[in-house]
């Protein structure tokens, strides 16, 4: 064999592998979204979600430390799906609060999809802060708020990254008060109040 045609083998079997892992990565996300959605967090192990991924227990642990990462991995991706969302809105030139309200309604639906780990997440985030991420509910509303701002759709006499940190931890509450004993389709309603409530204090004046 060449050295040329080794290299190609070598580049091959490392893609393959790279493959392989993210979809049994996929497979254990998924299973356990599934199980945390059907029956919450607390009530699902480690060993129903391995079973139900069809992987090793051992595999499992070699992509989380423990179950809680998994719950933020699932966390992580629908945050970055609407940063995504969100920056491809501004880029078309729509309404920066428009945006911002349709994001609100969207973590609100998330959350009510994800109810079962919507909680353990805020407690974990309030436990062990992580440092701030551009997907983050902050950075997300401090960027809406910024756009909004060079649009003159608010008042720019206050900082974007401060109004949004206040509006960020009234959701958060928010969210967290609706886990323990809210109805379901109760919380897009709570939400677009305080949404709702937070710009009357940020319009022009």
């Amino acid at each position: 064999m060449t050295d040329r045609s080794m290299i190609l083998y070598y580049s091959q079997y490392m893609t393959t592998q790279a493959r392989r892992r993210q979809d049994t990565r996929r497979r254990i996300l998924s299973a356990a979204g599934k199980l945390f959605r059907a029956q919450g967090f607390d009530q699902t192990s480690v060993d129903r979600i391995v079973a139900a991924a069809e992987v090793a227990k051992g595999t499992f642990y070699q992509y989380f430390q423990a179950k809680i990462d998994v719950a933020l991995a699932l966390g992580s991706e629908a945050q970055q799906q609407s940063l995504e969302e969100i920056r491809s809105k501004l880029a078309a030139g729509k309404s920066p609060l428009a945006i911002g309200g349709e994001f609100v309604q969207s973590t609100a639906d998330w959350v009510e999809k994800n109810r079962g780990i919507a909680g353990p997440l805020l407690l974990h985030a309030l436990e062990k802060p992580l440092t701030q991420t551009p997907s983050s509910m902050r950075s997300m509303l401090a960027l809406i708020f910024a756009a909004a701002q060079k649009k003159h759709e608010i008042r720019t006499d206050l900082p974007a990254e401060a109004m949004s940190e206040l509006l960020a931890g009234n959701l958060a509450v928010t969210v967290l008060h609706w886990t323990v004993d809210g109805k379901r389709g109760q919380l897009a309603a709570w939400l677009g109040l305080a949404w709702k409530l937070h710009l009357e204090g940020a319009l022009p004046r």
